[in-house]
């Protein structure tokens, strides 16, 4: 449920902190049991790029199909046809060409029956739910929160004197960003909305909702800042790009959004020149659809962080588990990760994402993040939880380091990563990542690549495997900056000559390829490490279908399997002795 408590919108910060009993507002919505993930009789298919041929969707039909493509539709009752994204994409570069031949579409079977019956279409490449993916806003009870106590932490006046993230652009993918406000934005621009389909951005739903979640995400980015009025900002010279593709449920009380919508929000901040995507939002299935989106952005140069959700589970959410995500956990004020704070081995780093039920200075306001937004009650100044309040947090500082001169998202997440403060395990650790955002430690390095090289012993973490449309890609971390080669038959595959902690290698799709590949990662004074990964690509005639035998969501990726075979750190000719 969204309990939302909030201040008394345009008073001072000292006179609100004073006032707070009597300028209280509780919003409540209905409890977040009814949330269902996947849409029932809704669904998402692939054709194969290169069958798609005269396809074309006419009145909710497709057209133009092949006798072999044509009985399977029948058979799988197949109606209310329309593309997954409504546009397409303005670039030739990554997944673009499947992006254009994906289709939704509704059908009266279930998901079973649907697949078994589109199994027999060689042309048809994969079928996939319909996926709700929810805010990652965590509900704060009925508590009220401290006044912007993250600034505090990560001093705020300092990083001002070094930038505001003046000229950069950051996509807000997520239920809206509303104008207007005591505080607002100093550059909010027209984006566009997916749910209503037009170019109005609001958040629409904040009156029934009780707390305009983009909005709020939004202001961690980018409020206002300095202005004798509210709240700040990290990066209040960025420019907002809202593009909502969440709304609010009424039923289930849940700010949630479709695969698809999500998907197009992903392009069309491509698209739009957006240099960084904040994505504050998750579900727990994968999706072939929002993959390759998020591999369209990566490719071409877009920094995604994900929230990494609010379960207090082992398993980070989609899309942030995904290799071209950056993942954020959430950290309260005393720099310790959250009781909610989803974790595993895909987790980048942690941020302030506030807590609930903790008021760690006893000044009686509990530790929650405040930024302005609009509510059932009007606009306020509101405290809330969640790793969907840690994500902007690095969104922000990403912001600033794009200001600064740093032009690719590898180099800006090696940064981070870099200069976050250890507040775990020694090292990496699945609970809080490389550690917690140090944005004045980020932005004390020197912007320039040939700098980000780390010496000694090099250690590899366990890889992971991710499959698009087009390729795959392989994910590790490694406890030093090293750079990457990947490497067997028919591969040879070197990322670049940066080095970084966070890997992200892409191998072209060859269909029928299995093969076990050598993964080598080396510090710039020759040490390294290396161990194997199982890499397989099924023939373009093999039975998609039959491959995912007990998995019904999310293929080609998910069913593959993964075999590790390490060796331990080895030095190369004439490294250190």
């Amino acid at each position: 449920m969204y309990v939302v408590l909030s201040l008394t919108a345009g008073l001072p910060a000292r006179a609100a902190a004073a006032e707070l009993p009597d300028g209280l507002v509780v919003a409540e919505a209905q409890g977040a049991s009814a949330f269902e993930e996947v849409v029932a009789g809704e669904y998402i298919v692939r054709v194969r790029a290169a069958d798609r041929g005269a396809l074309r969707v006419d009145r909710g039909a497709l057209v133009g199909v092949s006798p072999s493509l044509a009985g399977p539709l029948r058979a799988a009752g197949v109606r209310d046809v329309r593309p997954a994204l409504g546009f397409s994409p303005a670039r030739a570069v990554g997944p673009a060409e499947a992006l254009q031949s994906t289709f939704r579409f509704r059908s009266d079977l279930p998901l079973d029956d649907v697949q078994r019956a589109l199994a027999s279409a060689p042309e048809v490449e994969s079928v996939e739910p319909l996926l709700r993916h929810r805010a990652h806003g965590d509900d704060p009870s009925d508590t009220w929160y401290h006044f912007q106590w993250a600034w505090q932490n990560l001093d705020l006046p300092a990083i001002r004197e070094l930038g505001t993230g003046a000229g950069v652009r950051v996509a807000v993918v997520d239920s809206g960003v509303t104008p207007a406000g005591a505080d607002s934005f100093e550059s909010l621009l027209t984006g566009y909305d997916f749910i209503d389909d037009d170019d109005d951005a609001s958040d629409d739903d904040a009156l029934v909702a009780g707390l305009a979640h983009g909005t709020h995400v939004a202001g961690t980015i980018a409020q206002r800042t300095d202005n004798i009025e509210g709240v700040a900002g990290l990066a209040s010279g960025a420019s907002i790009l809202p593009v909502r593709v969440l709304h609010y449920d009424a039923p289930s009380g849940v700010v949630w959004g479709f695969t698809d919508d999500i998907a197009e929000g992903i392009v069309y901040a491509v698209d739009q020149g957006a240099q960084i995507i904040n994505l504050s939002l998750g579900t727990g299935s994968r999706s072939d659809l929002v993959a390759d989106a998020l591999a369209y952005a990566y490719e071409n140069d877009v920094l995604v962080v994900c929230s990494s959700g609010n379960d207090g589970a082992a398993a980070i959410s989609y899309p942030g588990r995904l290799p071209t995500c950056l993942s954020v956990g959430a950290v309260g004020r005393a720099h310790n990760v959250t009781a909610y704070s989803n974790y595993g081995p895909e987790l980048v780093m942690v941020a302030p994402g506030g807590e609930s039920d903790q008021d760690r200075d006893g000044d009686g306001h509990f530790d929650g993040i405040v930024q302005e937004s609009i509510t059932s009650a009007g606009w306020r100044y509101v405290f809330t939880q969640g790793t969907s309040m840690a994500a902007p947090h690095v969104s922000g500082a990403a912001a600033l380091m794009f200001e600064r001169g740093w032009t690719t998202p590898a180099a800006v997440q090696q940064v981070l990563v870099a200069s976050a403060f250890d507040i775990g395990a020694n090292g990496r650790d699945d609970e809080s990542g490389f550690g917690e955002l140090d944005v004045l430690g980020a932005l004390a390095w020197p912007v320039a690549d040939g700098l980000l090289s780390e010496n000694g012993e090099v250690t590899i973490s366990e890889p992971w495997v991710d499959y698009t449309t087009d390729a795959a890609w392989v994910a590790w971390f490694t406890d030093v900056a090293s750079t990457t080669r990947l490497s067997g038959d028919g591969v040879d595959t070197q990322s670049d000559t940066l080095f970084v902690r966070a890997h992200k290698v892409r191998v072209p799709r060859e269909p029928g390829l299995t093969t076990t590949l050598t993964l080598r990662s080396e510090t710039s004074d020759g040490y390294s490490d290396s161990t194997k990964v199982d890499i397989h690509f099924p023939d373009e005639l093999d039975d998609l279908f039959g491959c995912l035998e007990g998995t019904s969501l999310a293929f080609p990726g998910l069913a593959f399997g993964i075999a590790l075979r390490r060796r331990r750190s080895a030095r190369t000719p004439g490294g250190p002795r």
